[in-house]
């Protein structure tokens, strides 16, 4: 088995452990390479510049050559899957360095809570890999392997030492192992380690369950509920506390409910709500909490839910038990009740971590992704955030021109909001110029860009690349093309498409009938 097979496979047995590099790849229907055969790394020799600080996370340190070592993994596993366009290519880019930054946030929690990441912990479980490795390896090469033989460690095997030695061109246990080392992150695996002792620390420290938490698990809660909505802030705080107050000092709480205002994302005031354990789900959870720590006749307090203030009482707790109350049922609901605690632990931490994270971003291209996410999680600054990511990416252009993912994700950006002047110029120098970032779904979004600037003309010239681009590997576009064609009145080349379309899915059925007269492959890889 040569090298370059190795470490395909290799990519596939260590999938586990480089998820926190690796975003999924799905590439359907064949292979797809860019037109100098190979992707661009965007990285030249190493150097000095491998030290330089990208970012800074909670008071650790994201180096350039901490980000390039990753991406040279993920761009390794993507030319091996047969490759994918440069847009996405930018958008693993992002997601590489988002990942990043959540280790780090990890690390620094990890290191407040005591959990053990010292590199002996990493050696041993990076060894561990490797062992998985090298097992499922020697299966694959020798076959069936009795219990006896199993139990030998594959750096001991002459058996195995000897078939690899027979392979074209041969190899050697020392071989296979440096190569899985070689494809396994040390950060990662650290940042890894890091999670799942503070998982298990926060997990451990959920409330414990007692037999009269499962009891009460099976009560059915009724109350009536209403809902303060339609006014500033401050407004339905205070209105909320009246209601509050006028319903603890004794006034009708339905006759309370016609003063609130209805309306607004929740149910209309006065409304009223029946849950169980199975049913839990549907409830918030502020108002589900409060119910269960109440007494029938018990008024809540004003429940702050950003856009509204909730106020219930609850009418009545109703038992419920099961008919047959045995061991196995108790315990069943017991295991349910905990993980649901250690669920609610585990987001709780999660989210306050992530509240209190302290992020610098000094690379402009690496800026760019990270605002482009907090956009997507923060729809009110939205715009902002996003103007500023084009920002970003033009300093990133300024610092380094032939940037083709920065120019990728700066060309959509602009289209996305309208600047088709800029985008046709972006995209012009990306793939007319620099002949670095040719791929069927950039060449589709030049065409668009042209209709958009009346230029109809030019825009087929560039959708007939991107349907060359698509012909083998892309029917997502080739469908894109057809619309493309149909919307500025070119029915004959939107026929064309729909036969190659048509053609494309002949043999990839064929291709699909094929694989499936063959013989499947041995499964080598390690259980999850």
């Amino acid at each position: 088995m040569g090298i370059y097979k190795l470490r395909t496979e290799l990519g596939h047995y260590f999938k586990w452990i480089l998820l926190g590099v690796l975003v999924p790849i799905f590439v359907i229907g064949g292979m797809f390479a860019f037109n100098q055969g190979g992707m661009p790394t965007g990285r030249g020799p190493r150097s000095d510049v491998d030290s330089e600080v990208i970012a800074k996370v909670n008071g650790l340190d994201i180096t350039r050559g901490e980000l390039e070592g990753s991406w040279l993994r993920t761009l390794e596993q993507i030319n091996q899957s047969g490759g994918q366009s440069l847009l996405m290519l930018a958008q693993y880019r992002g997601m590489i360095f988002q990942q990043m930054v959540q280790s780090k946030v990890m690390l620094a929690a990890a290191e407040q809570g005591g959990v053990d990441i010292s590199d002996a912990t990493v050696d041993e479980e990076i060894t561990k890999a490797v062992t998985v490795f090298l097992k499922n390896d020697r299966k694959s090469i020798l076959g069936k392997l009795t219990k006896q033989e199993e139990a030998v460690d594959p750096r001991d095997d002459s058996n195995y030492r000897s078939e690899l030695a027979k392979l074209d061109p041969p190899s050697s246990v020392g071989d296979r192992e440096r190569a899985a080392i070689s494809m396994i992150p040390r950060d990662q695996v650290r940042a890894q380690l890091a999670q799942q002792g503070l998982v298990k620390k926060i997990q451990d420290s959920a409330k414990r369950v007692t037999d009269a938490d499962v009891k009460a698990s099976y009560n059915v809660y009724k109350l009536t509920r209403i809902a303060v909505v339609g006014a500033a802030r401050e407004q339905l705080k205070t209105k909320a506390d009246k209601i509050v107050a006028e319903a603890k000092g004794g006034a009708d709480f339905k006759a309370l409910a016609k003063t609130a205002n209805a309306g607004g994302p929740f149910a209309k005031s006065g409304s009223q709500v029946v849950y169980s354990f199975n049913t839990r789900n549907e409830v918030i959870p502020a108002v589900r909490d409060a119910a269960e720590k109440m007494k029938p006749g018990d008024v809540s307090p004003a429940i702050d839910l950003d856009s509204a203030y909730i106020v219930f009482k609850l009418d009545e707790v109703v038992p419920k038990l099961p008919a047959k109350m045995d061991k196995k049922t108790l315990d069943e609901r017991k295991k349910q009740i905990e993980q649901e605690r250690q669920t609610a632990a585990s987001t709780e931490f999660q989210q306050k971590i992530t509240k209190a994270r302290k992020v610098e971003v000094i690379d402009p291209e690496m800026k760019g992704y990270w605002l482009l996410s907090e956009a997507m999680t923060n729809p009110a600054k939205s715009v902002m955030l996003r103007k500023a990511a084009e920002a970003s990416f033009k300093a990133a252009l300024k610092k380094k021109e032939n940037n083709i993912y920065a120019s990728a994700q700066l060309a959509t950006l602009y289209f996305e909001d309208g600047n088709y002047k800029d985008t046709e110029t972006l995209l012009n120098g990306l793939l007319n110029a620099a002949h670095t970032g040719e791929s069927a779904e950039m060449r589709k979004m030049f065409g668009d860009v042209q209709v958009k600037l009346n230029k109809n003309k030019d825009a087929v010239v560039n959708y007939k690349i991107a349907g060359e681009i698509a012909r083998n590997n892309n029917p997502a576009v080739m469908k894109q093309l057809i619309a493309a064609y149909k919307g500025i009145g070119r029915t004959d080349l939107a026929n064309e498409m729909v036969a190659q379309k048509a053609d494309y899915d002949k043999r990839k059925a064929a291709f699909e009938a094929m694989q499936k007269k063959q013989p499947a492959a041995p499964n080598t890889a390690p259980k999850q």
